[in-house]
């Protein structure tokens, strides 16, 4: 009875959005429209970039839904598991548990002991190595809360940098980022819509590219020369000595999503944090795949969270949650992640179908212990089939990898094909074998860079739990019958 009552609530608190996130380890359904950054799905259906499966394919038979037989896709990192399902998984995983209150408005005045939501963020703070974590709703609000607090711990009462004829106005605070940032190409310029705040481009002189900007091919991580020109050019004078200056935060994304999971060398991010101490300016991690990003470099979450003041973790992609972020730190700037929470609205008044998925997603594959496959075998297994997909003369002359080898479990395509014939080549494929090589593909701009290259699509290939049970052979041999649809017809 306290099952399905717990159950009955989760159902009356999620809200009908949920069915756009990507659930407990699993690919909820999306109902949005299409949007500009959607991925265009190449089985007749709009997706968002994250997600592996829709909707459309659920019908009422006799008034109950039934699931139509879809072709085995390749691109698909999450297995589909129904809204229903879920929430049954979260209700076993609170038995399992023993999560029996919710948390109210963020349970800032509880303890572990207490709280399952405090508890939670203690073992995400301890596996990190960190003082303290603070649950939020989405990583936009978490990203953005760190900014400020590292920007009022960096504001100056310098008169010089009040505004002649304005003596209330000083000058933005800045931070500084990849020309590849999420804060750049995907929430619509809120660091200064609601920040106030100004974006220092890194590599200096260069804009933005990724997402539907495009420009992304072949272009590097942030390396650690970039970070030394922007605290030449922002914080120290002409004599070498710090001055008073707005840059308040350098920001770096592990791995870099939008230029296929590469990352930045170890040594030159640990270079990056000593020369950050030194001038006094924040480094924070962006580490929407941090799980991810350590498996790449061999490290343990403690060894990677060690060089930044400030880590953001995400657990809704390839932890697979609901939804949900966690800002890292130390007690002092938790305590202010905490207040800034409250002013954003995000301490909701209650969490918890979002932080208990969270939480299982951080134990079952943050941690391993769900006894599934690795983020370490997912980077071997992504690295083996491009092995030997590169070696194909017909897959080669068609599909062009980036990075050539993989450096975590992600990497980026870019097809010598226009959306349409890629379309039809994988509807073509999948009628035949059962399988659908690509799910997901964007349309190449002709403004793109990659356009002039001679590509006409590209797409985002992550190994996950559903496709890395798929045998290397159907990788292949997909690709193979693919590549022959453009047979004498490739660009």
């Amino acid at each position: 009875i306290r099952r399905r009552a717990l159950l009955l609530l989760l159902l009356l608190l999620l809200p009908s959005s949920c069915c756009q996130c990507l659930a407990f380890g699993s690919s909820i359904p999306s109902r949005r429209p299409l949007a500009s950054a959607c991925s265009v799905s190449l089985l007749g259906a709009a997706t968002e970039p994250d997600a592996s499966n829709n909707n459309d394919d659920v019908v009422p038979v006799d008034g109950r839904p039934q699931q139509i037989e879809k072709p085995l896709d390749l691109q698909a990192q999450h297995p589909f598991t129904s809204p229903s399902q879920t929430l049954r998984k979260l209700a076993q995983f609170c038995d399992d548990n023993a999560v029996c209150l919710f948390d109210i408005y963020g349970d800032f005045d509880s303890t572990q002991d207490t709280s399952y939501l405090r508890k939670f963020e203690s073992e995400v703070a301890t596996a990190f190595g960190k003082d303290d974590a603070v649950f939020m709703p989405s990583g936009v609000m978490a990203q953005s809360i760190a900014l400020l607090i590292h920007s009022k711990s960096n504001e100056s009462g310098d008169e010089s940098l009040v505004r002649e004829g304005s003596p209330s106005w000083r000058r933005k605070p800045s931070f500084a980022c990849h020309r590849t940032s999420h804060l750049l190409l995907h929430e619509q310029n809120g660091y200064s819509e609601l920040l106030n705040m100004d974006a220092v481009i890194l590599p200096m002189n260069t804009g933005p590219c990724g997402g539907t900007v495009g420009g992304s091919f072949g272009v590097q991580p942030l390396r650690s020369i970039d970070v030394e020109e922007a605290i030449q050019a922002h914080v120290m004078d002409a004599a070498g000595c710090d001055k008073q200056s707005n840059l308040s935060t350098v920001i770096i994304e592990l791995p870099h999503r939008e230029i296929g999971g590469k990352l930045t060398p170890w040594e030159e991010v640990v270079q990056m944090s000593d020369l950050c101490r030194e001038h006094g300016v924040a480094f924070h991690c962006d580490g929407a795949r941090i799980f991810e990003a350590a498996a790449g470099y061999n490290l343990t979450l403690r060894q990677i969270a060690d060089p930044f003041g400030s880590v953001y973790v995400s657990f809704y992609k390839g932890l697979g949650g609901l939804q949900g972020a966690m800002l890292l730190g130390d007690n002092t700037f938790c305590n202010e992640g905490r207040l800034w929470l409250r002013r954003f609205g995000g301490n909701l008044y209650t969490l918890l179908p979002y932080a208990i998925s969270a939480w299982s997603g951080f134990k079952a594959r943050g941690l391993g212990e769900g006894g599934g496959p690795t983020f370490s075998d997912k980077k071997d297994k992504i690295r083996r089939i491009l092995r030997a997909l590169v070696d194909d003369e017909d897959i080669s002359g068609i599909v062009t990898f980036d990075p050539a080898v993989p450096e975590t479990n992600m990497v980026h395509g870019f097809i010598r094909a226009s959306l349409e014939d890629c379309g039809n080549a994988t509807k073509n494929v999948a009628k035949r074998t059962g399988v659908s090589v690509l799910s997901r593909v964007r349309a190449i701009s002709n403004t793109e860079d990659e356009f002039k290259r001679g590509y006409g699509c590209r797409f985002e290939w992550t190994i996950g739990d559903a496709n890395a049970a798929i045998e290397d052979d159907i990788f292949l041999e997909t690709w193979k019958a693919f590549a022959i649809e453009f047979a004498g017809n490739v660009c």
